[in-house]
């Protein structure tokens, strides 16, 4: 993106922000408006208004629209202990720029919602100290490149499956995005999930 905003969206994901955003419709986080109402109060908006920038640039008010969904999807960022534990962790300047340059880079080139609610999940998990960093970094790309609709058979198949055993699935041609990302390999009428993909499962999909 164009404007600074690592230092910015690293102090715009607070327990403040979260309940800002909380406490708004749906219908105001869907409007690309984004600069009008209590949106203003958060940071990172407000920041980049003084900057000239909202308003007149499309793709900036595009990554506040997945910025603030991706908050709003929190639910532990609310825990203010472990934010404050994370917020100790990221205060060296080279961690803090590698993690916000990161959640920059997702957030602002995925194109479909899902995928930024499981990256919101995935972080929360990583502020509780549940994923260290390299898992969070891998567990998001994973997302990032994997289609849609092989997020979508993941988790189909997976939600009524022991995730010890290997499951009698239906050649589906969905099968094939989870094979190519490496997440499953079929054995005739069965399909094993890797334990890549089953960390993503219950990791990602699940608060």
């Amino acid at each position: 993106m164009e404007f600074e905003t690592n230092k910015i969206l690293i102090d715009s994901i607070t327990p403040e922000t979260a309940n800002i955003l909380s406490n708004l419709g749906e219908v105001v986080i869907d409007n690309l408006d984004l600069v009008d109402g209590v949106l203003k109060e958060v940071p990172i908006v407000s920041s980049l208004i003084s900057f000239g920038k909202i308003g007149f640039n499309v793709s900036n008010q595009l990554f506040l629209k997945k910025f603030a969904l991706f908050i709003k999807a929190s639910e532990n960022v609310k825990n203010s202990a472990a934010f404050a534990s994370f917020k100790k962790e990221i205060s060296n300047p080279d961690k803090r720029e590698k993690v916000s340059h990161h959640l920059l880079e997702i957030i602002d080139k995925t194109i479909e919602e899902e995928k930024i609610r499981i990256y919101s999940t995935l972080f929360d998990k990583y502020v509780n100290g549940i994923l260290t960093w390299d898992e969070f970094y891998i567990l998001t790309l994973t997302v990032y490149d994997l289609h849609i609709l092989g997020i979508q058979f993941l988790k189909e198949i997976l939600d009524d499956s022991d995730l010890d055993k290997n499951i009698s699935v239906p050649r589906d041609f969905r099968e094939g995005y989870l094979a190519t990302a490496g997440l499953s390999q079929r054995n005739g009428a069965q399909i094993k999930i890797s334990d890549h993909g089953k960390k993503l499962y219950i990791y990602g999909f699940h608060q």
